[in-house]
């Protein structure tokens, strides 16, 4: 999935242009909150995450729990900031990377809000801010969009667990561990929701498991070139395109994909 964010306001009412876009009047981001764990704290963005921690454990008992977490601690930073109160959101959309979105449903069933259920690995956030964009332009207010990821819970669903001390390989990405939410809205504000455009899934034929960046390069690539077809936009319109985590070697394809429809990035 891939959204798009401006400051300007346009006058049409959401719409579907093209065969995968839509266009969005009254979508807003009130506000958002980012927690993280001890590596991306010693990041290049440690200083900008809201809320930090400097163990993997998050100072609780497991993996698991340190997840659920990073996920409630960004809900509340995030109530905090906007100075909403539990019955103000109308509605929470969200998700994880664990089996039946586990981690989320525990830690909302001490929330009072309804809740839609998504799962999209790493665009999930993405693809809630396009549900919850859907939602606020229609007259809903107050929809908070929100995921979380934990590296070593994330190796357990879908590798072996770091305890198993397996070697990796050098296209073996990493899984983030933090937590983030968005503040949906429609009303007025500085920064809008003003298109998205949905992807599709490309099957690359690539066989390696521990290549997920090329395996996501088509697909991300062919999400852009639709976005820019179906607004009838250049790339230049856009001062960053940013992708999910396609690593080295998957930027390297994404790049020449769009070398190859004449876009040099």
């Amino acid at each position: 999935c891939l959204y798009c964010l401006n400051t300007s306001l346009f006058g049409d009412a959401m719409k579907k242009i093209g065969k995968q876009s839509l266009r969005f009047d009254n979508a807003y981001i009130e506000s958002t909150s980012t927690v993280a764990g001890k590596l991306e704290k010693e990041g290049p963005l440690g200083a900008y995450f809201d809320k930090t921690y400097g163990n993997n454990y998050c100072n609780m008992k497991s993996w698991e729990k340190a997840e659920m977490k990073l996920f409630d601690d960004s809900i509340n930073v995030l109530l905090d900031k906007t100075k909403k109160k539990e019955v103000d959101i109308n509605l929470f959309i969200g998700g994880d990377l664990n089996n039946q979105i586990v981690i989320s449903n525990y830690v909302l069933k001490k929330y009072p809000f309804p809740h839609l259920g998504i799962y999209s690995a790493c665009s999930t956030i993405t693809e809630g801010l396009i549900i919850g964009s859907i939602c606020a332009d229609s007259g809903l207010n107050n929809i908070i969009v929100g995921t979380s990821s934990h590296n070593a819970t994330s190796e357990r669903q879908f590798r072996n667990p770091t305890e198993y001390g397996g070697q990796k390989n050098q296209t073996t990405t990493f899984t983030a561990t933090g937590a983030g939410c968005a503040l949906l809205s429609n009303k007025k504000n500085t920064i809008r929701v003003t298109k998205a455009t949905i992807g599709k899934v490309i099957d690359s034929t690539l066989l390696d498991a521990s290549d997920m960046g090329r395996v996501m390069a088509f697909s991300a690539a062919d999400t852009l070139l639709t976005h820019l077809k179906d607004f009838g936009i250049s790339e230049k319109e856009y001062d960053f395109i940013v992708t999910g985590d396609l690593s080295t070697y998957g930027k390297k394809v994404f790049l020449k994909v769009l070398e190859e429809n004449n876009i040099r990035l």
